[in-house]
């Protein structure tokens, strides 16, 4: 799904509570990952999704207001998901 399939963009919540309809899942239950703290971490927050900022300056210290986590590549990606599924 995209906004540009919709009358209103990123960060409005109504969008994100669509997505999760879409899929049948409770909001809480999804981790939604996005590269724009603003239009994704916060719209995935105000809707009720675990908001993941995928943020490549966060390695270097650049790190912005805080999401539920801060993801600067797929091996952290990786390791967040073994780390809270506790797969080994």
């Amino acid at each position: 799904m995209t906004s540009a399939d919709f009358v209103f963009r990123k960060p409005h919540r109504r969008l994100f509570e669509l997505a999760a309809q879409r899929m049948h899942l409770d909001p809480a239950r999804i981790w939604f990952v996005g590269d724009s703290f603003e239009n994704d971490v916060g719209g995935a927050a105000e809707a009720g999704m675990v908001p993941i900022w995928y943020h490549v300056d966060a390695a270097m210290g650049q790190v912005a207001p805080p999401a539920a986590q801060v993801v600067t590549g797929w091996p952290d990606f990786k390791q967040l998901l073994q780390t809270t599924l506790m797969v080994r």
